[in-house]
């Protein structure tokens, strides 16, 4: 794909066109479902460090206020109906059960348009030429600080490979390889770097 036309691309086009990726699609649900992260705040991040590079403090605080709301209130409560009805064999012949759960997850689906949509209309800042480098510094800083809001590894019992999965989601937003070892490992660094994956009171 040209580069020149996916850095211009909108928000909504560029998360369908990397989510279309089953290692992306597997990452991003990973990160919802086993850390409960919004994943269009973490593709945001990319989004956002792909042409217009670090966040500005107005930015993030105005993203996190909005998305947390329509996250808690509008998206979260359609996700648990959907998911509880997927459940419900014993009405799997009922066509207008099915229809009903079909609908739910199509409006489910225009929620999170709306959002990125929404989260899109916040951004104030040019368009910017940014090296490979610059964008994923600009990922991880930006990540840093969506994490820092919402993300307390206090609440897992277990050991998280929380980076991997992020040095995942932004190499494949970057239009770069995650199966390359080095680079993987370089981007892990960064991240150990900002200690994404550290109690909020070490950092």
């Amino acid at each position: 794909m040209d580069t020149h036309n996916t850095m211009s691309e909108g928000f909504w086009d560029f998360s369908n066109r990397i989510y279309r990726s089953p290692d992306v699609r597997q990452c991003c649900l990973s990160l919802q479902d086993l850390y409960g992260l919004d994943v269009n705040l973490l593709l945001f991040s990319c989004w956002h460090a792909r042409s217009r590079g670090l966040f500005e403090s107005d930015l993030v605080a105005k993203a996190l206020t909005f998305s947390g709301n329509w996250s808690e209130h509008v998206v979260k409560p359609l996700r648990s109906a959907r998911r509880w009805m997927k459940t419900q064999t014993e009405n799997i012949l009922n066509e207008d059960f099915q229809t009903l759960r079909e609908e739910i997850k199509a409006l489910e689906l225009q929620c999170e348009r709306f959002q990125e949509h929404t989260l899109e209309a916040l951004v104030a800042g040019p368009q910017l030429l940014l090296s490979s480098e610059m964008q994923i510094a600009s990922a991880v800083y930006n990540l840093h600080y969506i994490l820092s809001d919402a993300f307390d590894p206090r609440a897992h019992s277990r050991p998280l490979p929380l980076r991997n999965l992020l040095a995942t989601l932004v190499l494949s937003a970057l239009d770069q390889n995650p199966d390359d070892d080095l680079l993987h490992e370089a981007v892990s660094r960064e991240l150990l770097a900002q200690r994404l994956d550290a109690p909020p009171y070490e950092r």
